[in-house]
């Protein structure tokens, strides 16, 4: 198969691999804001919701700081009012890892396994970083260094160990 075909279509698993995380996320959480809100409801809201968990799903903290408005109305004592959330749920990064490890296999098995993986890499952060400059919310911050550098970094840990495991037991007749 020829190189430029196979970073194309490293590139495209790495696009979806991503548009199926966000829709994963975007799905129930619209069907949630419908319930909840109404069809009248601030629907600007929900994008900045879904690119934040995303992140936080590929490993990016969150600092979380609520509303003065809120503390008072809740009760909720001012020491409380900042606190960071660092124990991610790993559904989305084995997800992307799953992924990004069945394109890395597919490119190795076409014969230009760091060529894919690479491709693939640099539209995964690409998306991310889209994603990290668009879904900002005001109560929630994700470091935007972290929130562009960790999605990538598990895609390219993802697609590499495919690539590598393919090319390994069937032999690439280069590097490995």
């Amino acid at each position: 198969m020829q190189r430029l075909l196979v970073a194309l279509l490293a590139a495209f698993d790495a696009a979806i691999a991503a548009a199926v995380g966000l829709v994963v996320l975007l799905a129930p959480l619209t069907l949630l804001w419908t319930l909840a809100f109404g069809i009248t409801a601030d629907w600007g809201a929900l994008w900045p919701l879904t690119g934040t968990l995303w992140e936080f799903g590929h490993g990016v903290p969150l600092a979380v700081t609520i509303p003065d408005e809120l503390l008072v109305a809740l009760a909720i004592p001012s020491e409380a009012a900042s606190f960071a959330v660092s124990i991610t749920p790993l559904a989305f990064l084995l997800f992307t890892l799953l992924f990004a490890a069945r394109s890395g296999s597919r490119a190795a098995s076409a014969g230009a396994w760091l060529l894919g993986s690479l491709s693939g890499t640099v539209v995964f952060a690409a998306i991310s970083t889209g994603v990290a400059l668009t879904a900002r919310l005001e109560a929630v911050q994700t470091p935007l260094l972290l929130a562009i550098v960790l999605p990538a970094a598990v895609y390219l840990v993802g697609t590499l160990c495919g690539a590598v495991r393919v090319a390994w037991e069937e032999g690439d007749g280069g590097i490995l």
